[in-house]
């Protein structure tokens, strides 16, 4: 059979990662209130050792970099998805992590240590349900979206993508919130709780995981490339990553010209969408 390149499921490595958050004072949150797990989460640290936890209050603390509590959470994701699961090690050397994760990479012997003494484990054996339940809810809309995707595309699904992507809810972390991260040809998407599933923002990453391969080798072939990305240079509001990369500008503009065919969006909204 086909391997699918898509996993809905569930991820030990951002669970523990954003518990050690939450006990560290981690306190952003996008929704009215904190969901009930993220609330038993937190309790974590009315039992845990003093000294542990005055040593993540630290970490995270010196580590916000003049940034909010909103700001935090990408670093952290990033480097959760290049850690194996426990003991948790790094999965590559540290100089070809992404630049986000090496900037907390000294978290990890804390991690390990909070794995111990807090009793993730059973913590997770706990509250998995919840996990399960939510992904039972949002996966239906997932996969159609993807199905849709790849039956516009014309891909088999599976095909011969090298790429992966992986979907986790993470219940601990701030509600409405996604987080989408890659290392080489893995693409994480990490989703906190909300009521709509964020089914656009999880389609949008799969396109990468399906185009990235056939934009690259296409890429080169563009004519006036310098001219293009002159464009670009003088144009306010572009991401720096698009401005500075036409591989990367090529790619997101291939993904979203994909996105407004799907939705079959009218020509004067695609052709304002387009400017």
């Amino acid at each position: 059979p086909v391997q699918s390149p898509i996993a809905i499921d569930d991820d030990i490595r951002v669970f523990t990662v954003v518990a050690a958050l939450n006990v560290a004072g981690f306190d952003a949150e996008l929704g009215s209130q904190f969901h009930p797990v993220r609330v038993e989460i937190r309790k974590v640290a009315d039992e845990l050792d003093p000294a542990l936890l005055q040593r993540l209050k630290e970490f995270y603390r010196t580590h916000m970099a003049g940034g909010t509590h909103e700001d935090q959470l990408a670093k952290y994701i990033s480097l959760a998805v290049v850690l194996t699961d426990p003991p948790f090690k790094p999965v590559a050397r540290e100089e070809s992590l992404p630049d986000d994760a090496r900037s907390v990479l000294d978290f990890v012997p804390i991690l390990q240590e909070f794995y111990q003494k807090a009793g993730v484990s059973r913590l997770w054996a706990r509250v998995s349900p919840a996990y399960e339940r939510e992904m039972d809810r949002i996966g239906p809309s997932i996969r159609s979206a993807i199905a849709r995707a790849d039956g516009y595309l014309r891909l088999v699904s599976g095909g011969t993508s090298t790429q992966t992507m992986r979907i986790t809810v993470e219940l601990a972390a701030p509600q409405n919130t996604v987080n989408v991260r890659s290392h080489h040809d893995d693409y994480s998407v990490v989703l906190g709780y909300s009521t709509t599933p964020k089914v656009d923002e999880i389609r949008h990453a799969y396109m990468h995981v399906r185009l990235n391969n056939f934009a690259a080798a296409a890429a080169f072939k563009v004519k006036g490339r310098l001219d293009l990305m002159a464009l670009l240079a003088s144009a306010s509001g572009v991401q720096r990553e698009f401005q500075s990369n036409f591989d990367n500008m090529f790619m997101e503009s291939l993904v979203r010209a994909v996105e407004l065919r799907l939705d079959k969006v009218p020509d004067a909204t695609a052709q304002e969408s387009v400017k």
